[in-house]
């Protein structure tokens, strides 16, 4: 008997990796935009912290979407390690532009944050999909 060729499910570490340096793209693109924003005193300095937190979260949340497209089932738990893959990638990132490599509370509600993010989207496009 012969058997019928199974179609390759696609490489999932390969979407996670493709899902956080999408997000680091968004991310980086929506720091430019922030910080144009401030130059041209739109925005004042108070508004960073919660500007930042958006920006990660719209990240996340995009790498979570980026993997929901591609896997066929538990898209939640993919999506939150998306979130979670962009987040330490982020946090690496900017640690080694500011010259400071410091892993506080801060940065693990951070990874908490992304794991979140990631999860949600990746329900909801499901749901929506």
């Amino acid at each position: 008997m012969r058997k019928s060729k199974s179609i390759e499910a696609p490489n999932l570490f390969a979407e996670l990796l493709k899902g956080a340096v999408v997000a680091s793209a968004a991310s980086l693109l929506l720091i430019v935009l922030y910080a144009a924003l401030m130059w041209q005193q739109w925005l004042g300095t108070e508004s960073i912290a919660i500007v930042n937190t958006g920006i990660k979260v719209v990240s996340a949340a995009l790498a979570g979407i980026v993997v929901a497209r591609r896997c066929k089932e538990k898209a939640w738990l993919y999506g939150g390690a998306a979130g979670l893959i962009y987040s330490a990638f982020a946090f690496v990132l900017f640690s080694i532009l500011s010259d400071t490599f410091a892993l506080t509370l801060a940065v693990l509600a951070d990874f908490g944050i992304g794991i979140f993010a990631g999860m949600l989207s990746a329900m909801i496009y499901r749901a929506a999909k």
